[in-house]
């Protein structure tokens, strides 16, 4: 379990110095991270790339920072070497800065520390790991027993190959119908569209872009329990590296299966986000 706070406004977050900037290029990925907060009791605030997270981190509003690492415009990587040389420059505090990444590579932490970040944590983050890491970084944050709150009850894997896993994506939304209902609304939307930029790569002949998307459709799709398309991702993914165009064509179609038989589930179970 973890110690859930009050969920501070943004205006109570600036005052206390708890608002923490999210940077990420997903907009699933930042609906979820940002929903994940609230649960603990963070307000956030977002931007979708290095040079946006940037210039939303040089106004001086927030406690801290989670950030991608992959990224276009400006990677994870770029964006922490250049806050870093900004605090020095100008004599700035220093803001911790959290990398998220969905690859845990060898080396992947190891470059995070080097780039300047002070943690690292690989999606999908569960909200203990996440509690855990801001309360060490922003430790006035850590709740007084008086302001608990019950914790939730943390995502477990099922055995079940539903389309979602509700052990996973209830949490994230308190089982709110309409929460669940918005957040698989955005989900499903940015599925489909990633799920073009993956065929027009796949078209194209371009292995690495068909990689990267995989490997983009995997990350969302563990963030939020759907977990049948996430390993058909990590298939593709694979295949893709290993520049196995045998493997990639059937593997290319299971995901575009898994994505049909997710947004009939989703219309199916929760009618009104599609």
């Amino acid at each position: 379990g973890f110690l859930a706070r009050p969920l501070p406004s943004v205006e109570q977050a600036l005052a206390e110095n708890s608002l923490v900037l999210i940077v990420d290029d997903h907009p699933t990925n930042r609906l979820v991270v940002a929903r994940q907060l609230a649960l603990a009791g963070y307000a956030s605030e977002s931007a979708e790339d290095g040079r946006k997270g940037l210039e939303a981190w040089r106004t001086g509003r927030y406690a801290l920072v989670l950030s991608d690492v992959h990224m276009p415009v400006m990677d994870g990587y770029e964006f922490a070497r250049a806050l870093r040389e900004e605090e020095a420059r100008d004599g700035k505090p220093h803001t911790p800065v959290v990398a998220l990444t969905a690859a845990a590579l060898k080396g992947e932490a190891e470059r995070c520390l080097a780039a300047g970040m002070d943690a690292y944590l690989a999606k999908p983050v569960s909200i203990p790991e996440l509690v855990a890491t801001l309360q060490r970084w922003l430790p006035h944050t850590v709740p007084l027993l008086a302001d608990m709150k019950a914790p939730l009850p943390l995502p477990q894997l099922g055995g079940d190959p539903l389309p979602l896993d509700p052990a996973i994506l209830d949490p994230l939304t308190g089982g709110d119908p309409a929460e669940t209902r918005a957040l698989l609304s955005d989900y499903v939307a940015t599925t489909e569209a990633d799920l073009g930029e993956l065929r027009a790569a796949q078209a194209a002949g371009d292995l690495a872009a068909l990689a990267r998307q995989a490997h983009k459709i995997k990350g969302a799709a563990r963030l939020v329990g759907a977990l049948p398309l996430a390993e058909a991702a990590a298939a593709l993914e694979s295949s893709a590296k290993a520049g196995a165009w045998d493997q990639v064509l059937p593997q290319a179609t299971d995901v575009a299966t898994a994505v049909e038989r997710l947004r009939r589930h989703v219309a199916e179970r929760f009618p009104g986000a599609q």
